[in-house]
């Protein structure tokens, strides 16, 4: 930003930023469902939240130093961006073979990190914008605002930061493996506003309660995905079905073992420890042959319960921030879980998915049981007896993820990111308009959405059911 007029320009992009449509999974449409993952949600009161910021803003000035390093960044990288464990995840394998490659993050992820003393210092300046959103807001909105409001808050600094950035740097493109958090979300929309593209990498499986897609090219995993974005609404993002590229390191390592002889079984956000430790007194009473491992959500704090309840009942514990998921799912033959993505990654591998609910409300919150990727079990007993059936026969179950990946079981499968990094390379240094689509085909059944698939041979070809 190099005058008065620049910034003062950027600053009244910042105030008619959509604070909601940012932080899409806290706004009121989402809000009462993201109550229930209460495990992982900050504190709530509004006057806690805004001491936590300032808290956050005095923290961020020790980092001082970032500026001076983002201001020398100048050779048009392309940039990678985490804020997760699972982004990371997601984009490791292909920034690596990224030429000109850049992994940036915030809270520790990524190689780099964003300047965020930048992001917090100038949100100051938008107190009262914040405070008056807050004051006219009612309903789910008014009362997201006892979690959230220091992320609304701090949403028009960290927008004005990423221009910054992208001034400075002049990337070619931003990379990003989330549509639905601010941290992902304003790096889209100031990614549009300094005309760099932006380019989605789906780093999990989608549900219905997803965005339409914002980006300028979406890479996304199978058709199972592209049906629920064509739902969510008509987008001009061009979409590439890519397969799974987090998984390509793994697919030589799909389980033949004939029959299930360990189990492993993983949590998330909504399960209770007493929930579990019912659910594994029954089996081990029921199966004492079997081994069991406990796995909880990379996102869940209550770590140090979960390892202390896996000690209790005799199990091996992994731990999920220190662990990858499929290094995890090669020690099991079958997997127990509710609603999670971990379902497919075990199907990748040919572990048996057991969909166990256990808050009883069937949720099937990526319709895994409603397209035949899972079997679903509500109460111990059955499940039991299922494990004992696998336990002398474990039947092939791989063909199952056809279609949530799209190159399984074709010359592309555990090469998605070659995919990735070819077509990364490729939109970032052609505009649209004359990109080389020799290799891709339009899937015609979806309206709404410019998607391409693999040209291949009839009987490799995806079908979108």
């Amino acid at each position: 930003m190099t005058t008065l007029t620049n910034v003062l320009q950027v600053c009244r992009d910042a105030l008619r930023l959509d604070l909601y449509d940012l932080s899409y999974m806290f706004n009121a449409d989402n809000f009462r469902f993201t109550l229930l993952g209460a495990a992982a949600l900050p504190r709530a009161g509004v006057l806690l939240r805004i001491g936590v910021f300032l808290l956050r803003w005095l923290q961020s000035l020790g980092q001082l130093q970032q500026i001076r390093h983002w201001s020398m960044v100048k050779n048009h990288p392309i940039l990678f961006f985490a804020a997760s464990q699972n982004q990371q995840k997601a984009l490791e394998s292909i920034v690596k073979a990224t030429l000109n490659a850049r992994f940036v993050g915030i809270k520790g992820f990524g190689d780099e990190t964003f300047p965020m003393v930048i992001a917090y210092t100038i949100s100051l300046l938008f107190f009262p914008h914040i405070l008056w959103q807050y004051l006219k807001s009612v309903g789910d909105t008014r009362q997201s605002y006892r979690y959230f409001f220091d992320l609304y808050w701090l949403s028009c600094g960290y927008y004005m930061m990423a221009r910054w950035v992208f001034r400075r740097v002049q990337p070619q493109g931003i990379v990003l493996a989330n549509d639905h958090v601010m941290w992902t979300r304003a790096l889209m929309v100031a990614a549009r506003d300094e005309q760099v593209v932006s380019i989605y990498v789906q780093h999990a499986s989608v549900t219905e309660r997803f965005p339409p897609l914002s980006f300028d090219y979406a890479l996304l995993e199978g058709v199972d995905a592209l049906e629920k974005y064509n739902a969510a609404g008509q987008s001009d993002t061009a979409v590439f079905l890519i397969g799974i590229a987090n998984f390509d390191g793994y697919a030589t390592a799909v389980n033949r073992n004939p029959r299930v002889s360990a189990v492993g079984i993983c949590t998330n956000l909504f399960e209770t420890f007493a929930q579990v430790e019912q659910l594994g007194a029954h089996l081990q009473t029921r199966l004492p042959t079997l081994s069991f491992t406990l796995r909880s959500h990379p996102g869940d704090p209550r770590i140090a319960q979960w390892r202390a309840l896996a000690y209790r009942l005799g199990w091996t514990f992994s731990d999920a921030r220190a662990e990858n998921i499929f290094v995890f799912l090669r020690h099991v033959d079958a997997l127990i879980a509710g609603d999670s993505n971990v379902h497919l990654e075990a199907v990748l591998l040919n572990v048996v998915p057991l969909y166990y609910d256990f808050t009883a409300k069937k949720m099937d919150w990526y319709g895994f049981y409603r397209n035949g990727l899972v079997e679903y079990y509500n109460d111990p007993e059955t499940l039991g007896e299922a494990l004992q059936a696998l336990h002398i026969y474990k039947q092939e179950v791989r063909y199952r993820a056809r279609r949530y990946c799209a190159t399984l079981n074709t010359m592309y499968d555990g090469r998605s990111t070659e995919l990735a990094v070819s077509l990364i390379q490729t939109v970032t240094t052609t505009p649209r308009h004359c990109l080389d689509l020799t290799n891709w085909e339009p899937v015609a059944a979806v309206n709404g959405l410019h998607a391409y698939q693999l040209s291949c041979s009839d009987s490799d070809r995806q079908v979108v059911s």
